[in-house]
């Protein structure tokens, strides 16, 4: 076997190159197969052409909760004011949770001339309490849930109802998140996984969408369990559970207003979202025999990259110390060759994206990006036992002092 020094083969050198592939397969062979199979299956021609200005689009309700965001809930209105949608077709609603600032009074004010829009005050601060107090309620086709700082280009429902009527099985849209500031590490890992959902969404089901702004069909769900943290990953999983489509739509333009702009905010953010993620894998394992063979592949696979890979890694450089030590050089060499080579074609090939209006990922801020998130993941999986969080938070790039004067806010998507 090439990988393996001549001679007999030791334990821990099999052991080496076994651990080398599943890093290989969770980062490059996963994503080979999902191009493949994309490519395989490529929509027909006339998916995308989309419904009609009026009579064709679906009904909407748009919800927006929020919690003391007297800062950005002016911005918001206009922000959904100015979208291309029939009004008789739509309707936009604010989920209040008792805000103790001028939310309220600041929305009342700039809704008075659209009556198709209107404010709720739910009495619960949490993001997903508020949801839950008025989904039951919801008599419209598409629900969407956007937040308070997530800024839409002016065409996203138009987008969004042309993904949900050129595919029946679709069951949820995300929009395309960009941070609109955000540091350079922070930009390089949204675009790395923006290409990433992509990808997932054209192969069969993208693995997540992101709370700044997805809708779903309704009848997909009547509320999000009382635990969950992050609705965006859940709403995902439950739909492709069911056997619907999720789709990461890159004509979707989403612009996150708070964003990581500092190294000590990125880790933060991320341990926080690594834990919600690894509840929602785990309340979806007893379903496994329940899931589509597609949905599967990539549920087994978001299993391995999240909770497996952060300390098989750490195994892979134990091992790499223990032949370098031996001076058992030419394994090690070759398998770490192979691992750059391997980030370059995923980064620069497999994840490379048509249409989306982006270039490749650095490959070093990648590979950094990479490291990184898997030190926080051991970090999240070694506190999981032990800590939970609740669906509002501190808001991300916000002062810690502010947002307590203000009373916290909701999570972060």
């Amino acid at each position: 076997m090439w990988l393996l020094p001549p001679g007999p083969m030791r334990p821990y050198n099999i052991v080496y190159v076994v651990i080398a592939f599943l890093v290989w397969w969770a980062y490059c062979g996963y994503f080979l197969v999902l191009r493949l199979v994309s490519a395989m299956q490529r929509r027909s021609a006339s998916e995308g052409r989309g419904p009609g200005l009026s009579q064709d689009l679906p009904t909407m309700t748009v919800l927006v909760p929020c919690y003391n965001e007297e800062k950005f809930i002016g911005e918001k209105v206009e922000d959904l004011r100015k979208l291309k949608y029939d009004p008789e077709k739509l309707e936009v609603v604010f989920l209040d949770g008792s805000s103790t600032d001028a939310t309220v009074q600041v929305i009342e004010e700039a809704i008075k001339d659209l009556p198709h829009f209107r404010v709720i005050q739910t009495a619960t601060r949490g993001k997903i309490e508020q949801l839950n107090s008025f989904l039951p309620q919801v008599t419209r086709e598409i629900i969407v849930n956007t937040d308070v700082d997530g800024r839409l280009e002016e065409e996203a429902l138009l987008q969004m109802a042309r993904e949900f009527a050129g595919d029946e099985s679709v069951g949820v849209v995300g929009g395309y998140v960009m941070p609109a500031q955000s540091s350079r590490l922070e930009r390089e890992y949204w675009k790395l996984q923006n290409q990433a959902r992509v990808l997932e969404g054209k192969a069969f089901s993208a693995s997540i969408v992101v709370g700044a702004c997805y809708a779903f069909r309704k009848g997909l769900l009547e509320k999000f369990p009382e635990n969950v943290v992050a609705d965006d990953i859940y709403v995902a999983f439950e739909a492709a559970t069911k056997g619907k489509r999720v789709v990461y739509s890159p004509a979707v333009k989403v612009y996150e207003l708070r964003s990581a702009r500092t190294s000590a905010e990125f880790l933060r953010h991320k341990f926080r979202k690594s834990n919600a993620y690894m509840l929602e894998v785990l309340r979806f394992l007893p379903k496994v025999f329940r899931m589509p063979r597609r949905w599967l592949f990539i549920y087994l696979n978001k299993v391995l990259q999240l909770l497996l890979i952060p300390w098989i890694f750490v195994a892979f450089f134990v091992l790499m110390g223990v032949l370098v030590a031996r001076y058992e050089y030419e394994t090690s060499v070759l398998l770490v060759i192979l691992a750059f080579s391997s980030l370059f074609l995923t980064n620069k090939v497999l994840l490379r994206l048509e249409g989306s209006g982006e270039e490749p990922a650095s490959v070093w801020l990648g590979a950094y990006a990479f490291i990184i998130s898997n030190l926080v993941l051991i970090g999240a999986g070694l506190a999981f036992p032990f800590w939970r969080q609740k669906s509002e938070y501190f808001k991300i790039g916000e002062p810690a002092k502010e947002q307590a004067r203000m009373g916290g806010g909701q999570a972060d998507g």
